[in-house]
């Protein structure tokens, strides 16, 4: 019965104030959706999935500890992708449009356990531009690792997988996730709003209201609609019009 008695309440709280936790949450999915299209800048990817491949000369079988050289190595591939020797030669071949720690902040590195291929991944404010910093960051890292390691030109080092992508949609920021946010946040203040009016409302409106406050009902007031207030008042003076006609 309790349980029954504080749903109830809930629902009655819900139907109160529901225009208030509506009206909070549109508002609030407005101003997210207005802010994430029109003030966040939009930040295009692509993708570049690369293997280097340490190969001996005189081998044609790659061998289970060459494998697994290779994949110790990665770290050391990144080192030398992130380094400023490949940034700055690719800075150069951007002309100059992003800086080493500008293209540092841009590019990130995934790599699979026991996986020679590792993906490199681009994010900047031009599509365009996020695919060709991956082709000549390819292109600066083959150079370099090639001069570190004094591999030859014949030999292929670095294997590029899967050539760099591009994708004319922003995958930042996420406007419906955000716009989504936004709604749920609005929501979360309009109810919280809702509580701190139903807290602070010390007024007496219901029989309900004098139990929970321990007071004593005296007595009631039949509510009179406008309607019955109207004939009354008509009532009362044709009472008085026939009392003064005696």
């Amino acid at each position: 019965m309790n349980q029954l008695i504080q749903f109830k309440d809930v629902m009655d709280f819900l139907k109160k104030y529901i225009l208030l936790i509506l009206s909070s949450a549109l508002l609030g999915g407005a101003i997210a959706f207005a802010v994430s299209s029109t003030l966040i800048s939009k930040q295009y990817q692509s993708n570049v999935q690369i293997l280097v491949n340490q190969k001996p000369a005189d081998q044609d079988t790659v061998q289970i500890n060459e494998i697994q050289t290779n994949v110790s190595m990665i770290n050391t591939y990144v080192d030398i992708l992130f380094g400023d020797r490949v940034l700055s030669d690719v800075s150069e071949k951007m002309d100059e449009a992003y800086s080493m720690d500008e293209l540092r902040y841009a590019l990130t590195y995934a790599h699979n356990t026991n996986s020679q291929a590792f993906t490199i991944t681009s994010m900047l404010g031009n599509p365009e531009d996020a695919q060709d910093v991956l082709t000549h960051l390819v292109a600066s890292f083959d150079t370099a690792i090639r001069d570190i390691y004094q591999v030859p030109e014949e030999e292929n080092y670095v294997n590029v997988i899967s050539q760099p992508t591009y994708n004319p949609q922003p995958t930042s920021p996420n406007v419906p996730i955000i716009t989504l946010i936004g709604l749920l946040f609005g929501a979360m203040i309009g109810l919280a709003l809702s509580l701190i009016r139903e807290i602070s409302d010390n007024k007496i409106t219901s029989h309900a209201d004098m139990e929970r406050t321990g007071m004593v009902q005296l007595g009631t007031i039949r509510e009179i609609s406008r309607r019955d207030l109207k004939d009354t008042r008509m009532n009362n003076r044709t009472v008085v019009k026939e009392r003064e006609a005696h």
